[in-house]
């Protein structure tokens, strides 16, 4: 049926930002929307970086990356203003057929580390340390204190 394994290249806990913006706004809080858009902006895109980092690291080169994203509130409100930020920076939006012709889509060998994606999984492979492959904002309580810190809910 021409099936292959699907795989993401970038991690985030964009599930975990919608859960904390739909949890203050059932609350009746005021979201202030903009730091909320940036919020999701710049936690993405950090993520990219880090993971398009650790690839080059480990890759010697940039591959096709595939980001995670869930469907989800936050990303219906606010995924337009992430590709552009992302175009912003020279990157250009592929679709998953040319992403998945990257050879690392080709990486067949056993990867008992599945977490964080392929390119983590690679590195882990290549014996690079479980903590050094998932970045900071991938923790509930980083993302718990980076929402005070960019104001979300209005007082």
């Amino acid at each position: 049926m021409g099936y292959s394994n699907g795989y993401v290249t970038v991690d985030n806990y964009d599930w975990y930002i919608n859960q904390l913006y739909l949890q203050y706004k059932s609350s009746g809080k005021k979201i202030n929307s903009e730091n909320m858009k940036e919020l999701y902006i710049d936690l993405l895109w950090e993520n990219i970086q880090f993971y398009d980092k650790l690839a080059k690291d480990i890759l010697g080169r940039s591959p096709k990356h595939v980001l995670l994203l869930h469907e989800n509130e936050i990303a219906a409100l606010y995924l337009g203003n992430l590709i552009d930020r992302v175009r912003s920076k020279g990157w250009k939006i592929i679709s998953p057929v040319e992403a998945y012709q990257d050879p690392l889509a080709g990486v067949n060998h056993d990867l008992p580390f599945s977490k964080q994606g392929r390119v983590a999984s690679v590195a882990h492979y290549n014996g690079v340390d479980e903590k050094l492959l998932r970045h900071k904002n991938e923790n509930v309580d980083y993302i718990k204190k980076i929402f005070e810190d960019y104001n979300i809910v209005e007082n």
